[in-house]
């Protein structure tokens, strides 16, 4: 009896930890698909609105700590981006009610939610959402994939690329995103430009130098209040991407295709009054976006002095009995103007071996 008692203990064990054997194996593949369904998104994620709808996306972190739980949080968020599309300002105790009784503006509301990364995304629409999964982008802006990338208009309206890497907290990244956007709108509403330039040029001898120098400064005054909506958005990396749409109706004159790249050889590309910026080195603060807001403001004042400008010329010739002749021309440029313009292509490329060059078309708003 005592060696049945061993052998059957023995299976049981061998039972047991086969057992647990398949549980590990169970859970590793359990594992596994929850890491390629991880891949994948509602398409509210990426595309906020469609023909159909009108959404925006709140975002707050799923630990409740006190206060307004998560949900609701963002939840709120997201109906606040709602409110921009109507230019309203909304505080926290609106915001509240009109959670609870799922109306804005006399129209009702719809919700769906996400979870991931230990964020809870929450979309906000005026109509039924659809519950549809997508997978993630490419997002490739040096590629323009995807194509709203490089677009500046949705349906003759201003669409403006926000750019935005990595914040405290999701939340204030995509903030962050959406100001740098609605900063090149101020453009469209007048800037105020100071700039001035200085060209040194000269002969020593048989030697040759020229050294150039241009500073400047953008005022874009007080912030305006548009209606605006977030249309589409993707990540890379750390840094997110925003198609900031205004909802301004726009004379378009032309049209231009976003494969259409004679801008960045012709500033006046199509009879447009356009400069570009170009800024082929990473900025100071390594950003992105700072990059484009440095390309914006390159082309702004080359538009200024374009418009206006004090020049004035100082030529000094000396001769010297060591050397011959020096020859040294200082050129000096001033403006101070004020121009109204549109952000009309924001573009990138990486020419080989070379950093990420961004360059921005702006153009005069007759």
């Amino acid at each position: 009896m005592a060696r049945y008692d061993g052998r059957s203990r023995n299976k049981q064990a061998a039972f047991q930890s086969g057992a647990l054997a398949l549980v590990s194996i169970a859970i590793t593949l359990f594992g596994l698909a929850v890491s390629a369904n991880a891949e994948e998104a509602p398409c509210w994620m990426e595309t906020l609105v469609t023909p159909g709808n009108l959404g925006q996306i709140g975002i707050a972190r799923n630990i409740h700590t006190g206060g307004t739980p998560p949900k609701a949080l963002s939840e709120m968020r997201a109906i606040s981006g709602l409110c921009n599309t109507l230019a309203m300002a909304c505080d926290d105790d609106f915001l509240k009610k009109t959670r609870d009784e799922k109306l804005l503006a006399g129209r009702p509301l719809f919700f769906d939610s996400f979870i991931r990364n230990g964020q809870i995304y929450a979309y906000a629409a005026f109509s039924p959402v659809d519950t549809k999964q997508c997978k993630a982008s490419a997002c490739r802006i040096d590629d323009c994939d995807p194509a709203w990338l490089c677009s500046g208009a949705v349906e003759s309206k201003p669409a403006l690329l926000g750019i935005s890497y990595r914040s405290m907290s999701t939340y204030r990244q995509t903030l962050n995103a959406m100001e740098n956007a609605l900063l090149q709108a101020e453009y469209m509403f007048g800037v105020d430009v100071e700039a001035s330039s200085e060209l040194n040029q000269g002969r020593i001898g048989e030697q040759n130098y020229l050294i150039y120098h241009q500073e400047g400064n953008v005022d874009t005054g007080a912030r305006e209040v548009l209606p605006f909506h977030i249309a589409h958005q993707c990540e890379s990396g750390d840094t997110l991407y925003q198609q900031v749409v205004l909802d301004l109706s726009l004379e378009e004159k032309i049209r231009l295709d976003n494969g259409d790249l004679g801008w960045v050889n012709n500033p006046k590309h199509l009879g447009l009054d356009g400069a570009v910026g170009i800024i082929d080195k990473r900025a100071a603060s390594g950003l992105v976006s700072d990059q484009v807001k440095l390309a914006i403001k390159q082309a702004a004042i080359q538009l200024a002095f374009e418009k206006s400008t004090d020049v004035t010329e100082d030529n000094l010739v000396v001769t010297s009995d060591a050397a011959g002749l020096v020859h040294i021309t200082k050129i000096n440029q001033q403006t101070n103007n004020s121009l109204k313009a549109r952000v009309m292509r924001i573009r990138f490329d990486r020419p080989e071996g070379a950093a990420l060059r961004a360059m921005a078309w702006l153009v005069i708003i007759p």
